[in-house]
């Protein structure tokens, strides 16, 4: 009897697994097509075709009083694309984020790049403040403070990610960037330029 309850369960224990495998699977793929390497992920909607690069936060400065992270990101727009390709701009926003303990002194909030020793030339930076009702306390004790945005042009990148010593400066704060964040913007970089039109155009043009 039971070898019979088994040969009976089975194919029906086989075809439920089958169908949620199925619709996992369906439910997967629905929205975005994600693909992930290291701090650089690149996203491709499979409905309207952007495609967004976004190297995750890398910190520059974290010490008791200063939290200092950068965020790069690059959103390509198929529709502006197609409407007037030689309009549209290839350039990523730049995001540095502070959180500190106290007061920090910001000087003229512009940032800057040296990128072995030569300085990039930027665009204008502008800022918005966290708001206190909403930041919360770090393990350190530290609050968001600050967000300042800039953009920086895929040669720009390109000149970040080619750089032995890559240094920045905001307003009145310096550091150097780190190994780990060397590294993440030269995968940036390589994603960014993938997905750039002129690159791809270029590309294209050769084959």
């Amino acid at each position: 009897m039971s070898s019979i309850r088994v040969s009976t369960i089975s194919p029906a224990l086989i075809a439920l697994c089958l169908t949620f495998i199925t619709f996992a699977q369906n439910n997967k793929s629905a929205g975005n097509d994600g693909k992930s390497g290291g701090q650089v992920e690149v996203e491709t909607d499979r409905f309207s075709g952007n495609v967004t690069v976004t190297m995750k936060p890398q910190t520059l400065i974290d010490t008791p009083e200063l939290q200092l992270t950068i965020e790069l990101k690059y959103r390509l727009d198929k529709k502006k694309l197609e409407e007037s390709p030689i309009l549209v701009e290839e350039l990523a926003s730049v995001a540095l984020k502070s959180s500190v303990k106290g007061s920090v002194d910001y000087g003229d909030r512009e940032l800057h790049f040296l990128v072995d020793g030569a300085r990039l030339a930027g665009r204008r930076t502008s800022s918005n403040s966290a708001d206190p009702l909403l930041s919360e306390q770090d393990d350190k004790g530290r609050r968001p403070d600050f967000t300042f945005f800039s953009t920086l042009d895929l040669s720009q990148v390109e000149r970040l990610a080619a750089g032995k010593k890559v240094e920045v400066r905001l307003g009145a704060i310096e550091t150097a960037l780190n190994p780990a964040a060397l590294a993440a913007i030269r995968d940036f970089a390589r994603e960014f330029a993938a997905h750039a039109p002129t690159r791809s155009n270029r590309k294209g043009a050769k084959q």
